[in-house]
């Protein structure tokens, strides 16, 4: 009997981790990556440039549409980050994605009293790649409610962003963020990287192109 093909957990020190049986049916949730927030000012990226991170995010998005894998930007509602002024998602990844679908949320996780549930359940998904901004915060937060409510879950630090990362820049090149609890948000920032490498029903990638070969694994296995 054949066995079915699994994903790959990859390590830092490039041991295999856990290993999962492919999903039956991904889709992509993209969180919080809204104009008015994602750009080098105010985020930052773990290897480069934010635009250096959109342009990922772009590729991603663009092979999940080719792969038939849907997408579903999920973006804060007035009543949760009214000073974010507009929520429009960055008009680059939303050109990439042109048949995606957008859900509005209240809270950190983008399950909690919202319609995702609802949208993966008439899609048939059951796993997830999760990416967005913050790392340590919203991802985290839905990150979780996905694997409470039993989806395979697929992330990387590849396809996120995060305050910290802008934060600790500024904290060198004197901007207009020279100060905060950034010992705090740094532990925050590893935990959340220790629980997506470890957590069972987690399949993380340290690196881009091993992201994107196990996306192809798993659009060629469905």
């Amino acid at each position: 009997m054949m066995r079915e093909p699994a994903f790959r957990t990859e390590q830092k020190a490039g041991a295999a981790g856990q290993r999962h049986p492919l999903p039956r049916k991904l889709a992509v949730v993209a969180v919080d990556l809204i104009e008015q927030r994602i750009n080098d000012e105010l985020v930052g990226y773990s290897s480069g440039t934010v635009s250096y991170g959109l342009g990922r995010f772009r590729e991603l998005l663009r092979f999940s549409v080719k792969a038939g894998i849907p997408v579903i930007f999920v973006v804060p509602d007035d009543s949760y980050r009214a000073d974010l002024g507009s929520t429009r998602v960055v008009p680059g990844l939303r050109s990439s994605a042109p048949g995606a679908r957008t859900v509005t949320k209240g809270s950190q996780s983008a399950f909690l009293r919202t319609g995702l549930s609802g949208q993966l359940d008439e899609l048939g998904a059951d796993g997830l790649v999760i990416g967005g901004w913050d790392i340590q915060e919203c991802v985290w937060a839905t990150i979780r409610g996905a694997l409470a409510r039993h989806y395979r879950v697929i992330t990387s630090e590849q396809i996120c962003f995060s305050d910290l990362l802008c934060f600790e820049k500024a904290r060198r090149h004197p901007g207009p963020y020279k100060s905060g609890p950034l010992a705090d948000m740094r532990k925050e920032y590893q935990r959340a990287l220790d629980f997506y490498r470890t957590k069972p029903g987690m399949t993380y990638y340290d690196g881009f192109d091993g992201l994107m070969a196990g996306l192809e694994r798993a659009a060629g296995g469905r």
